[in-house]
């Protein structure tokens, strides 16, 4: 009850800031209760995972080839990893995201984290096989930074996502011991609605990140330390 209460206060502050000037759109707290662009297509599933050992393994688990390649790319593919969002929503976001330079409809450009977090499992992927993905070879700065990065986004979004779905251990005949079973049910987040909201909104021609859009949106850097600062632009 205490959580809702707070929640219902933050609400009431956000709606009830009608200070601002006609031309700014102010975010007044970073817990924002508004609900998030894709929000609403999210839906509850139930799933059993594959596990991954002997013969429970999933497609994506296949040596690497053209076939697994286009696969794993179609889970997040460039027309997914970007979307458009419209101005009303970029000025509720939590952090600022950046306008779609020569877009006279307003549009905003992001992703949804998910995507985000694909593409890292996929990078980690290659980095696997370098023989076949040369430019992920570890032992260059970049690719090692890229890599690393990746690997700490995956830690973080685990952490937060914290599935609390219950592994279990069961008696194994054949080896006559308890063992550890992975293939259990999950509730899960339909991934295919949220890619088709992704896919609506695919960003269909090129985005120039060497143009800076100054716009009236002015949402404030939070720090993890709790202190907060407008950016300069």
């Amino acid at each position: 009850m205490a959580t809702i209460s707070l929640n219902e206060k933050i609400y009431k502050q956000l709606n009830d800031a009608e200070d601002r000037s006609k031309d700014m759109l102010y975010h007044k707290h970073p817990l924002c209760p508004r609900q998030a662009p894709a929000d609403h297509v999210v839906k509850s599933e139930v799933k059993t995972f594959n596990f991954g050992i002997g013969n429970d393994l999933s497609p994506f688990q296949q040596p690497p080839s053209d076939e697994l390649d286009e696969m794993w790319e179609d889970l997040y593919n460039c027309e997914l990893y970007l979307s458009i969002f419209f101005m009303e929503e970029a000025a509720l976001l939590p952090n600022k995201t950046a306008a779609i330079p020569g877009d006279h409809d307003g549009y905003y450009i992001a992703e949804l984290e998910v995507f985000h977090q694909l593409h890292c499992l996929n990078m980690i992927r290659k980095a696997l096989y370098p023989e076949r993905y040369p430019d992920m070879a570890l032992g260059t700065d970049q690719s090692d930074e890229h890599v690393g990065h990746c690997i700490d986004a995956i830690r973080q979004g685990l952490m937060c996502a914290a599935d609390t779905s219950v592994v279990v251990w069961q008696w194994d005949e054949k080896s006559q011991k308890t063992t550890f079973r992975g293939n259990v049910a999950h509730t899960c987040r339909n991934f295919d609605a949220i890619r088709d909201w992704a896919l609506e909104r695919q960003i269909t021609e090129k985005f120039y990140q060497g143009i800076l859009v100054q716009d009236n949106i002015q949402i404030p850097i939070f720090n993890p330390a709790g202190s907060s600062y407008f950016p300069s632009s």
